[in-house]
């Protein structure tokens, strides 16, 4: 097969039968909100995403440390999207920690703070920038400041370093570790409440210990002998509600000293009620209210963003419908409103999709939405369909396409192809003329190489004074300036021939002609002995002419194409199909034979610059000195 940009329908099809990008029903689960592969439109609901930053902001500048954001939205309008492009982002730059709350997981009054706090602690076992834990981001942060305190002088780490550091010490070693960093952070901040918690975010570095520090950090109990090894006390299972709070509230602050902090809230609107009957906005608004009303604000340093999502439904008949003032607590005002997408963002958003499951089977579609058609899209956006539903419509429809209208073709071109690859095959001068000159012409009016191709003609073939020498013309546009190249396919190591090729290469007067191109392969030296050495010298010295490496891999799948048109009728092809199929697969248009020589006419200053291009390297202008190279003597 040829190299070329546009991958066969035949693989395409493959494929796609073979397996479905998009996600039916295409909702966004928990695990998903963590995943860094499903495709974020930035653009989709950017202005939330600033408000909630600017929130941030405000809180690093002392203005309000705690805020509290909700968004509003009809289901499947990209709530949960929102979040997870939310979460994306501030992994990236490292702007914050991010913690995921669904709902639906806080079902038991009795333990309600024991349940929060326990899927916070599991958020933060997710990855933060660089690809280790936010506890470990955490980690290293407190580490760091710890050891600054002991040793103004010493350099910063970063996780991976700290996480490399105790992997490669001992149990003792790394004991003594943590607890040299403890005791020193104590020392900077002697108000702290809860030492143990400092022990054990530091152990999160460890990757043997991390499991059981986050086990303890969640509340839940670990086996004397480890608990004694991490130096941490086991609590008592019948206090663990009230301690989790407490716990909390000490883990937050905590963070807060290093990092600003997103709690988001999803999966409000579900109508089921937990097993005490306690609805979801209302443990939702229950748990916001409590950390307004219990967390020291005065502590928190670099902020807290409370950031809940449901639909509209949900905040006008619950959430509102709950004792007076408690909605104001899960947001100032107004909650902000998720945007309807646009026709051309779902274009983009459903190229999101496609992107990887194209690059995973290395192949390059005819448009970046295949199997479907950009105006499809954009029709489904315009009749107000919701990301949801347009995800669910390209999961249905995503399949094959039914007809493959160019499999003829490149069944008729991969059989042609191989027979050119046959060892035995050699072509001749006119036949390799014709498979070119045929390529030129299916890019008359195209770019190629630099410049447009206005016209490709043999007329000087039958001139009495070339007699076939120059087998055709090529006139291109550059920038306005108009070159007609004389091309000559000349494989023959006969002096006379080659001579009598070269003689009328430097005739651009007598064949109305701009510039010269002399094809033929590297290997077929000219010796510096011949005759035709002075017309090689003159042609690409004093005329600026070009020789063309003709290279094997170049070359065959011209002749195979032209073959396939030589035998259409045979193969029961039309042109018109032939035609099709080589701009569709782009083998004329980047074929790097048809580009270097197409390159040949661009202007001198141009020509300067494609030599130090890696595709300019089938381009040589060769002077005297390099003819006699090409001799070897």
């Amino acid at each position: 097969m040829a190299n070329c940009s546009i991958s066969s329908i035949k693989d395409l099809n493959t494929a796609i039968a073979a397996q479905n990008p998009f996600p039916y029903p295409a909702s966004v689960s928990d695990r998903e909100i963590w995943r860094d592969d499903l495709p974020n439109l930035n653009s989709l609901n950017d202005r939330i995403r600033q408000v909630v930053f600017q929130a941030l902001d405000r809180s690093r500048q002392g203005r309000s440390a705690l805020s509290a954001i909700a968004v509003t939205g009809n289901p499947g309008m990209g709530k949960s999207h929102l979040l997870s492009t939310l979460r994306h982002q501030v992994q990236q730059d490292d702007s914050a920690l991010f913690v995921y709350i669904n709902a639906g997981q806080l079902t038991d009054l009795n333990l309600l703070r024991y349940q929060f706090h326990q899927r916070v602690v599991e958020s933060l076992r997710y990855a933060g920038q660089g690809g280790v834990m936010q506890w470990q981001c955490l980690g290293a942060a407190i580490a760091n400041h710890a050891i600054h305190a002991i040793d103004p002088n010493a350099r910063s780490f970063t996780p991976p370093e700290l996480i490399a550091k105790l992997n490669n010490h001992t149990r003792v070693k790394n004991q003594t570790w943590v607890n040299q960093l403890t005791e020193g952070f104590c020392k900077l901040k002697p108000a702290l409440a809860d030492p143990d918690l400092v022990r054990a975010i530091i152990w999160t570095l460890s990757t043997i210990e991390a499991p059981y520090s986050i086990k303890w950090l969640s509340g839940a109990a670990i086996a004397p002998s480890k608990a004694t090894e991490l130096g941490l006390p086991n609590r008592s299972r019948d206090s663990r509600d009230a301690d989790a709070w407490e716990i909390l509230m000490h883990t937050l602050t905590l963070i807060s000293a290093y990092y600003p902090l997103i709690i988001c809230f999803d999966q409000l609107e579900a109508a089921d009620k937990s097993d005490t009957g306690l609805k979801r906005e209302r443990v939702v608004a229950s748990i916001i209210k409590r950390i307004w009303d219990t967390l020291p604000r005065a502590s928190l340093e670099r902020g807290m963003v409370l950031f809940s999502v449901m639909t509209e439904e949900t905040w006008r008949n619950k959430v509102q419908a709950l004792p007076p003032g408690i909605a104001n607590y899960l947001c100032k005002g107004e909650p902000m409103q998720l945007y309807q997408i646009s026709p051309e963002g779902i274009v983009e958003l459903v190229r999101l999709w496609l992107q990887e499951f194209y690059e995973h089977y290395h192949l390059t579609p005819p448009n970046p939405v295949y199997p479907f058609e950009a105006g499809q899209l954009r029709a489904l956006a315009r009749e107000q369909l919701s990301v949801r539903e347009i995800l669910e419509w390209c999961a249905e429809n995503f399949h094959p396409v039914e007809e493959d209208p160019f499999e003829q073709v490149e069944t008729a071109f991969e059989r042609e192809q191989s027979f050119s690859e046959n060892p035995e095959s050699v072509f001749d001068n006119q036949t390799v003329a014709q498979a070119v000159y045929f390529g030129f012409q299916r890019v008359v009016g195209q770019p190629i190489a630099g410049v447009e191709v206005e016209s490709v003609s043999d007329r000087i073939q039958r001139d009495r004074h070339n007699r076939g020498y120059i087998q055709f013309t090529l006139t291109t546009r550059e920038n306005g300036r108009l070159s007609t190249l004389g091309v000559a396919i000349l494989q023959e190591m006969q002096s006379q021939k080659v001579e009598a090729a070269l003689k009328r290469l430097v005739q651009y007067e007598t064949f109305d002609l701009t510039c010269g191109c002399l094809v033929r392969p590297d290997e077929n030296r000219i010796p510096p002995h011949w005759q035709a050495s002075r017309y090689l010298q003159e042609f690409t010295g004093e005329r600026g002419g070009q020789w063309v490496d003709l290279k094997a891999e170049d070359l065959l799948p011209l002749i195979a194409l032209w073959r396939v048109y030589q035998r259409r009728i045979e193969y029961g092809l039309r042109a018109e199909q032939i035609f099709e199929f080589i701009a569709y697969r782009k083998l004329a248009a980047e074929n790097p034979l048809l580009q270097a020589i197409a390159r040949s006419t661009l202007s001198p200053e141009r020509v300067q610059e494609a030599t130090v291009t890696p595709e300019s390297e089938s381009v040589k202008g060769i002077n005297l000195a390099t003819s006699a190279d090409r001799s070897g003597g």
